[in-house]
């Protein structure tokens, strides 16, 4: 009986040992799977990363030539406001010269018509 005994306990820990074994395999399946998931989220981010950089770049790059554009824009602007500024000078001095110019033939045109006032009474 003990001998029996002895077999049933055996058996009974080799089956728990054989169950412990399955449940140890089962593990770390799952440790793989999950060192696989870990691997592939690593090269995600890593792409990620550097898709992110890329574009970083790519935005740096267009942010440079557009403050490069706005300073081309700036001193475009700056030269058209000064040649404005030139013209009206011109326009208003041009303006000038011909109020002066009216205002002299103005008073050519006063004394021509006092002299032909003149002329007609001395001709009456």
């Amino acid at each position: 009986e003990e001998r029996q005994q002895h077999a049933t306990q055996r058996d009974r820990l080799q089956a728990e040992h054989t169950a412990l074994e399955e449940q140890h395999k089962a593990l770390q399946a799952t440790v793989q799977a999950r060192e696989r998931d870990h691997a592939q989220l690593q090269e995600r981010v890593a792409l990620a990363r550097a898709d992110a950089a890329e574009k970083e770049g790519a935005l740096s790059a267009a942010h440079a030539d557009l403050q490069t554009e706005c300073v081309a824009l700036r001193t475009r602007t700056a030269d058209l406001q000064e040649r404005l500024e030139q013209q009206a000078t011109a326009v208003q001095c041009a303006q000038a010269e011909a109020t002066a110019q009216v205002t002299s033939l103005q008073s050519e045109l006063a004394m021509l018509t006092a002299q032909k006032t003149e002329l007609q009474q001395q001709l009456d």
